[in-house]
């Protein structure tokens, strides 16, 4: 009986209030386990958990629909979103890219959600260790690394940056993503980077669609690092760059 479901799932959420979290916990189980092919026990066990910010148990009952049900991929969001609202960034890129997993068509909301996730900046050297792990298991999957790339950038670290759009143009197009990093890099004033992203661009894809504007967008990389050194007093390389 449904509505004899939602009552004791109701009760069990009242005997948590009643500092009765044992009895809580095993009824809202007990209402699980009689119908575990049936989502509807689970998810309003679950918002009952996190109503009284029971995340860890919440996590759990999720954990156990993904299980036994087939289909629920939607449910790593919701797991994904729990563990962010404990902070624990690292754990909520591990569940998103896992509803990738099951969706790899929606590349666009897994880049929204982990670049969502760095709005924080000292939780971005946690989703960049579960990127790198997860292409450590699957280095064909290139929208990540790609995801991955933009965040580097975004931590101005270009090292890094640079040699994940190199990968990726060996895997592609003739160039179009470092074509991506050098506006990049040109834009946050990392005027080395940027030229030497279109120098790879030009020695490498000789017929690139992208030659004529790498070589104009070279010629201003060089003019902007020569005011850069002008402004700096270092007329010797800023009369080097011109040159160039």
């Amino acid at each position: 009986n449904p509505a004899n479901t939602v009552w004791k799932i109701d009760l069990a959420e009242v005997y948590y209030l009643n500092n009765q979290r044992q009895q809580a916990l095993e009824l809202w189980w007990t209402e699980i386990k009689k119908d575990p092919k049936n989502i509807a026990p689970y998810r309003l066990s679950a918002m009952a958990m996190i109503n009284q910010r029971l995340y860890a148990e919440a996590i759990a009952v999720y954990g156990e629909a993904l299980r036994q049900i087939e289909g629920q991929a939607n449910l790593y969001l919701d797991i994904g979103n729990l563990y962010k609202q404990q902070l624990q960034y690292g754990q909520a890129a591990e569940q998103y890219l896992n509803y990738y997993n099951s969706n790899p068509q929606q590349k666009q909301f897994l880049q929204r959600q982990i670049l969502n996730l760095c709005d924080e900046p000292t939780q971005v050297p946690a989703v960049i260790q579960t990127l790198e792990k997860y292409l450590a298991l699957d280095p064909q999957q290139n929208d990540v690394r790609e995801i991955l790339a933009g965040l580097f950038l975004k931590e101005k670290d270009y090292e890094h940056a640079f040699n994940i759009y190199k990968t990726l143009d060996q895997k592609a197009t003739r160039g179009k993503y470092l074509l991506t990093f050098a506006a990049e890099a040109y834009n946050n004033h990392a005027y080395e980077y940027a030229i030497a992203a279109y120098q790879v661009l030009q020695s490498l894809y000789l017929d690139s669609p992208y030659k004529v504007q790498s070589d104009f967008e070279l010629g201003r990389c060089h003019f902007a690092l020569a005011n850069f050194y002008q402004e700096n007093s270092n007329t010797e390389k800023a009369v080097a760059e011109m040159a160039r």
